[in-house]
């Protein structure tokens, strides 16, 4: 009700500095604003709009052109709404909260679908982007938690963040081949080119573990925001940035490793991942983080983790590292075979049972010599890390 009041307020602020150019009218319950030019767009009424609405293509001989900002915000008793073609855009807020509005066709006259539009309509089941349509504005439908398949036009230019976010049902996102900005893999959400992964559909068949493609480079902000579902995750080398909050609140388990050429970490990137006790950084030198928008968010426990890092070189160089330091242990993982935070004839051990199968260890860890097997080389390559140190 404070949302709706506060949209309220500010569609009659708008109404009112708009007022010498455009009118307010009532027709069938339905209540509209026509601007100089004969144009009329639906606008917030006095009362919520409930049941099934339908609205015309022609107001007393004016258009009606568009759905206005919050015009049927939070009015949760509408269960229908029949949109007529011509109508261009589907302002900010305009089904923002309809959690009984079970569908809606968007007509091939839209071109813009704008910020939290269909926000919380926790009904809809499937959705598709008209061919017309060129831009869809952040957390367009955030928390359309009914929401299974999306389909996307040709030509949308543009994702607002977070737009299809908290659609936990969300199986596959499906991308016109001929759009020349987005395409779609396996149902996951990218650019055009594949090298930013833009959203995961919480509902996709690969949901427990992922693999990155290997065409990434960037992981945009939100990307994987709330996979409680997820497992494990795999990243491509090569991949340079990852977003503010991508990881966050992911039901990742055991570790996470990060790529060695990841240049750029978002604040909070990581924020609640409960489940994962261990990170892995391939660099001997610690990226720069700061301390005020750390990649682990400022509420996540650093020193229950672990932090393993390639040698004992890098051991002190991230021991001394704004929020690296945090880790309750930093230990290197070339040798530290039992992870006991050094290496020492125990490790050798450790590695042969390993060989032979009587125990088992990360393969990242067991590789001393990084050639992508684990066997007696390994062995040799310890002992003489050990006789050398």
């Amino acid at each position: 009700m404070k949302l709706r009041n506060s949209l309220s307020a500010i569609l009659l602020a708008m109404c009112a500095t708009f007022s010498l150019a455009a009118k307010r009218l009532v027709a069938d319950g339905i209540s509209y604003t026509v601007d100089e030019s004969g144009r009329a767009t639906v606008v917030l009424g006095d009362d919520c709009y409930t049941g099934k609405v339908t609205i015309p293509a022609v107001l007393g001989g004016k258009q009606v052109a568009s759905v206005g900002f919050g015009a049927f915000n939070a009015c949760h008793g509408l269960t229908g709404v029949v949109l007529p073609d011509g109508i261009a855009t589907i302002g900010d807020y305009a089904f923002n909260a309809c959690d009984s509005l079970t569908a809606i066709t968007i007509p091939e006259t839209v071109t813009g679908i704008g910020a939290f539009a269909f926000h919380g309509c926790s009904r809809i089941v499937d959705i598709v982007i008209p061919e017309a349509v060129t831009s869809i504005g952040e957390e367009a439908f955030f928390g359309c938690t009914a929401l299974k398949t999306v389909k996307v036009g040709k030509n949308v230019t543009s994702i607002g963040t977070r737009a299809f976010q908290r659609c936990t049902q969300l199986k596959t996102v499906t991308v016109d081949p001929e759009n020349p900005n987005y395409c779609d893999i396996n149902g996951i959400l990218l650019t055009k080119d594949a090298q930013t992964l833009v959203a995961f559909s919480r509902k996709n068949a690969s949901w427990r573990s992922y693999t990155v493609p290997s065409s990434v480079t960037s992981i945009a902000d939100f990307a994987f925001y709330g996979c409680d579902a997820m497992k494990s995750i795999t990243l491509p080398e090569g991949l340079e940035t990852i977003g503010e909050w991508a990881f966050a609140n992911c039901g990742i388990m055991g570790s996470f490793t990060l790529p060695t050429s990841v240049k750029h970490i978002g604040a909070n990137a990581f924020f609640g991942m409960k489940s994962c006790k261990s990170f892995y950084c391939g660099t001997v030198e610690p990226l720069p983080l700061r301390e005020v928008t750390t990649p682990f968010g400022m509420f996540t426990d650093l020193s229950a983790r672990t932090l393993y890092v390639p040698n004992a070189d890098a051991v002190k160089r991230y021991k001394a590292a704004p929020v690296w330091r945090e880790f309750g242990k930093i230990v290197a993982y070339l040798g530290d075979v039992n992870g006991d935070g050094e290496v020492n004839v125990g490790d050798v051990t450790a590695l042969i049972n390993a060989i032979l199968g009587d125990t088992t260890y990360e393969q990242k860890v067991c590789d001393i010599n990084c050639d992508g097997e684990v066997n007696v080389t390994d062995v040799t390559t310890l002992i003489n890390t050990i006789l050398e140190s």
